[in-house]
């Protein structure tokens, strides 16, 4: 069992790169990899806007007083070194939103990049704010592997000036995926070690990991881990079945993954069997050991999707469409080389702990709409966000419905609206050696 002591972990690296300037130049990349990112609050000029031609990958979450987040990450024209996290929020559910009002970027940006966000709230009403940050493409990276999970939490999210904490590292890996407030009120958080070609001393860790709080979220330790089948991001999510069982699902890549090289596409589309989407796995001691891993029933594109609790006890479930109308009437699927891409964002209700799903929601019919995050209101309004052609339009969007539009297929509640355009990229990308000039 391995204990992180998040503050001072971080405090020392943070020191260590002060005392050499910030200018890198002495850090090896392992050590700028473990340096604090800045927060940068309320910026303004270009860091205030979206960014062009990449930004995507969104989270979500409310604050108790009806606040509603989402962070996402672009900037570097892809996924990169120059890559950054940006936050906005919206006072007047999802109808519009700030322009950046937070920017969490590393001192060494275009060596290190911050990535993969996660939004969410605690029960104690806090607001945190997850991302990774490594040098995923630095050679020496892959040796020394320390992509890590940082946080920074604001205690009153609902006051105009909004204080966020000085950022924390809670362990080597990354989690995109909101942690879960168990019944006992621990708290487990889905970390990942990256799976690689390394055979290694790290290969071990290497895989879905279960990391267990029992203070808050003021140290973590690591007590369980599931190797996933062909894949390198497991991006997995957990959920506390009614009868205590955890459920463990995660991203999966196909072992039928296919390029489709066209002339008249503008990039390459990626193709994915409709029934590896996602993979399962039950653990019936809270998380320490998993049975079997194996595909679950629920088909879906090699991406990430959504799963959580409701309010009502109910269990949410956000995906791209891949043969839903099949799966849901308890049919066979269509042939294993049907193309699976992602589009069309669906959500789904189950009463019984995931055995079944009902309902419906179309939430977007447009392609390329991937990486939902989901979040649930102290009115029980549901707001879920991702992202629209991370590389052409740079969109981030939000949609705001209720449980009865989800089961009924269309929305039936006068509340509820799609499509609410959250941020949509403006800055072009400058190379921060250009842009220190």
């Amino acid at each position: 069992m391995m204990k992180i002591n998040r503050m001072i972990l971080a405090a020392a690296f943070f020191a260590g790169a002060q005392a050499l300037g910030q200018t890198g130049a002495a850090l090896t990349p392992a050590q700028m990899t473990l340096t604090s990112a800045e927060l940068i609050k309320n910026p303004e000029g270009a860091l205030s806007k979206g960014t062009k031609p990449f930004q995507g990958i969104s989270s979500i979450t409310c604050s108790p007083k009806g606040r509603v987040f989402v962070v996402w990450y672009g900037s570097g024209g892809g996924e990169n070194n120059n890559n950054y996290l940006m936050l906005s929020y919206s006072d007047n559910r999802g109808e519009t939103w700030t322009d950046v009002k937070l920017v969490v970027r590393s001192p060494f940006c275009g060596k290190v990049r911050t990535f993969d966000p996660a939004l969410w709230t605690d029960a104690r009403g806090r607001v945190w704010l997850f991302w990774a940050q490594n040098g995923l493409y630095d050679k020496e990276e892959m040796s020394h592997r320390k992509h890590g999970v940082w946080a920074s939490v604001a205690a009153k999210p609902d006051v105009k000036e909004i204080e966020w904490s000085a950022p924390r590292r809670l362990a080597d890996g990354v989690m995109m995926c909101k942690p879960v407030t168990l019944k006992s009120g621990d708290i487990i958080f889905p970390i990942a070690f990256w799976q690689s070609s390394n055979n290694d001393a790290l290969a071990a860790r290497e895989g879905a990991g279960v990391y267990l709080s029992k203070d808050g979220g003021e140290t973590l330790s690591q007590i369980g881990n599931v190797r996933v089948p062909d894949v390198v991001f497991p991006e997995h999510m957990l959920v506390e079945k009614k009868n205590g069982d955890i459920w463990l699902l995660t991203r999966r890549q196909p072992e039928n993954l296919k390029y489709l090289i066209s002339s008249k596409a503008a990039e390459p589309e990626l193709l994915w069997d409709a029934y590896d989407g996602i993979f399962a796995a039950t653990s019936k001691d809270g998380g320490r050991s998993f049975g079997k891993t194996d595909k679950s029933k629920i088909p879906h594109t090699g991406s990430r999707f959504y799963i959580g609790r409701l309010a009502s006890g109910n269990l949410l479930l956000v995906k791209n469409y891949a043969a839903d109308k099949e799966w849901l009437e308890g049919k066979d699927l269509p042939d294993r080389t049907k193309r699976v891409p992602r589009n069309k964002m669906m959500a789904y209700i189950s009463k019984d702990d995931g055995k079944t799903w009902e309902g419906g929601l179309e939430l977007d019919e447009r392609a390329s709409v991937s990486y939902p995050d989901a979040s649930q209101a102290a009115d029980g309004a549901i707001f879920v966000t991702y992202d629209y052609l991370r590389y052409k339009e740079q969109e981030i969007y939000a949609a705001r419905v209720h449980e009865e539009d989800i089961l009924a297929g269309k929305l039936v509640n006068p509340d509820s609206k799609l499509k609410l355009l959250v941020n949509k990229g403006e800055t072009e990308f400058v190379k921060p050696e250009e842009a220190a000039k």
